[in-house]
């Protein structure tokens, strides 16, 4: 501004009728010196709490045409990568940084958004993939607007978690672990199941549950508790039609007639009644098979019979809602949200009501 002052000062007159074409050097000298003033005058607003089309939450602070952003994949949980940009025009343009909590460990990628206006943003460009398009201003913080976040299993009966030779017990109508967990995997605990190492477990909804592991599984009948005669059997054609022979990383009840066995970045979709693989299958784990959920390396999955299937993998967990097909937003979240003994590497779980 010390410009403008100087400039006006300068000169007692701006129009001078006398002479026209220096009155009219002096208008396009002081447009000059005003229009990069214009130019740079904040027209948005991001400061606050922002949210992304697949649940993320983030704290964006705006000054001048400066923008830093903290991305929080939900609010109990750290922060997963940063933001630095300027605001030119209608665009906002920086780089994105994980932080040390985040395995990617991506660094310094260029990513651009479009902004519609003071509360909605959109992806236009990007070095590197960035989860989510869409950026939408909330009317508060991110918990006051999704607190589902925090809730976890409502409902009657117990989920069991399997972990190398051990598994625990947690009890769904007091959403908590059972005293005295974790216990042994034995044959006065499972009768007739491996000791250790299970892949998958699933309760098919017929009083059995099946356990997956390696090129086998066992049938274990729960009226009895103990597995039935005769097992372990081959994983075939003969008793899994359609379905990989071996290596299943997880299996779940969909409650709708279906079992989903999960491999790799894969999935098949078996029919309980006609006893084999659905037509088309596998296919891939995608935005558009299982919207929101990882596309590869599920752990473990258990139905919890409150419309509600929570997927494992590593140390987070995404649960994901039946009704609408797609991941709750803000997950996946941390599997201490379950005040388990493990805080990862669940591999398999299923659910006794």
């Amino acid at each position: 501004m010390n410009q403008i002052n100087l400039f006006l000062n300068s000169e007692t007159k701006i129009l001078n009728l006398n002479n026209p074409i220096k009155s009219v050097i002096k208008l396009i000298g002081l447009l000059l010196i005003f229009i990069p003033f214009l130019l740079n005058a904040q027209t948005h607003d991001l400061t606050g709490f922002w949210q992304s089309d697949i649940g993320a939450c983030y704290q964006i602070r705006q000054i001048g045409n400066e923008v830093v952003w903290v991305d929080e994949p939900n609010i109990n949980s750290w922060a997963y990568n940063a933001f630095y940009g300027l605001i030119a025009g209608n665009s906002l343009t920086g780089k994105w940084y994980d932080m040390p909590s985040n395995p990617q460990n991506n660094f310094g990628e260029s990513l651009a958004f479009r902004i519609e206006n003071n509360t909605k943003m959109v992806k236009i460009s990007e070095s590197k993939s960035y989860n989510g398009s869409v950026l939408t201003k909330l009317n508060g913080t991110c918990d006051s607007n999704n607190p589902q976040v925090t809730d976890q299993v409502t409902g009657n009966g117990s989920l069991y978690f399997f972990k190398g030779g051990e598994y625990i017990s947690y009890d769904i109508g007091s959403d908590k672990i059972v005293s005295g967990y974790p216990k042994s995997i034995s044959s006065s605990t499972w009768n007739g199941v491996w000791t250790s190492g299970i892949d998958a477990a699933v309760n098919a909804g017929n009083g059995k549950i099946y356990f997956f592991k390696g090129s086998e599984y066992i049938r274990f009948d729960i009226a009895s508790d103990k597995a039935d005669a005769g097992y372990p059997l081959a994983i075939s054609s003969s008793t899994w039609n359609g379905v990989w022979t071996s290596g299943i990383d997880a299996a779940v009840n969909g409650g709708n007639g279906k079992i989903y066995f999960f491999k790799g970045s894969q999935y098949i979709r078996f029919d309980i009644a006609s006893d084999k693989a659905d037509e088309g299958y596998p296919q891939a784990i995608s935005s558009s098979t299982w919207n929101g959920m990882w596309t590869s390396g599920v752990d473990a999955a258990v139905n919890a019979g409150n419309g509600k299937i929570y997927f494992f993998k590593g140390n987070e967990y995404i649960r994901f809602d039946i009704t609408s097909d797609r991941a709750d937003p803000g997950y996946p979240q941390p599997i201490t949200n379950w005040k388990l003994p493990w805080d990862k590497g669940i591999e398999a779980a299923t659910i006794i009501n």
